[in-house]
C-alpha cells in the first residue's frame, strides 16, 4: 500500500477541485493538506490524471507517484546495453570499468525516473548508503556531458525501459 502526503497550496487547488461539478462547492475548497492512500494502481491513476505533463516540482509529493520501475528491470536494461551481467552490477563492492559505469547508470536512472529516495535506492541496490548513491549519481552526471558514447548508451537504456 502506498501512503502519500500531499500538501495543496491554494494556487494548486485546481488540481483537486476540477473533478467536482460546476456550481458545487468542493469539500476540498480550503484544504492545505491531505492524504492519498492507495496501492500502485491508484498511484498510477493519480499520476496519469493529475501529474503527468505538469511540472512535478510544483506538486508536493508528486515524486512518490511516479510510475513504478522495478530495480531489477533497470539493472537488466543497463546490463544489456553495457554488456554486463545484471547480477554483477551490484554483486560486488569493487568492479572493473564496465561494472562501475553500469552501477553509475543504474543509480542515475533510478534516481531520475523513480519515486525512490536515494536511501531507498541504496537499500534495494546491495545496501549502499545514501551518500554512496549520491556520489555515484553525481559522478555519472559530471561525466555524461563529455562522454557522447555514454549518453547514447543511456538513451538506449532509458528507451528500452520506455522512459
Amino acid at each position: 500500500m502506498l501512503l502519500l502526503i500531499l500538501l495543496v497550496r491554494p494556487k494548486y487547488g485546481w488540481l483537486f477541485r476540477h473533478s467536482f461539478p460546476r456550481g458545487k462547492d468542493s469539500p476540498l475548497k480550503n484544504v492545505i493538506g491531505g492524504y492519498a492512500l492507495g496501492d500502485r494502481n491508484f498511484a498510477d491513476w493519480l499520476w496519469t490524471n493529475f501529474v503527468e505533463g505538469r511540472d512535478e516540482r510544483e506538486i508536493v509529493g508528486a515524486r512518490r507517484l511516479r510510475p513504478g520501475l522495478d530495480v531489477s528491470q533497470v539493472i537488466g536494461a543497463v546490463g544489456h546495453v553495457l554488456g554486463v551481467d545484471g547480477e554483477d552490477v551490484f554483486g560486488s563492492r569493487k568492479g572493473n570499468r564496465g561494472i562501475n559505469r553500469a552501477k553509475g547508470m543504474a543509480l542515475y536512472i533510478l534516481s531520475r525516473h523513480t519515486g525512490l529516495t536515494r536511501k531507498e535506492i541504496g537499500i534495494r541496490c546491495g545496501d549502499l548508503s545514501r551518500m554512496a548513491v549520491s556520489i555515484a549519481v553525481h559522478r555519472f552526471e559530471s561525466i555524461l556531458p563529455e562522454d557522447e558514447d555514454l549518453a547514447r548508451l543511456l538513451r538506449s537504456a532509458t528507451g528500452s525501459l520506455g522512459l
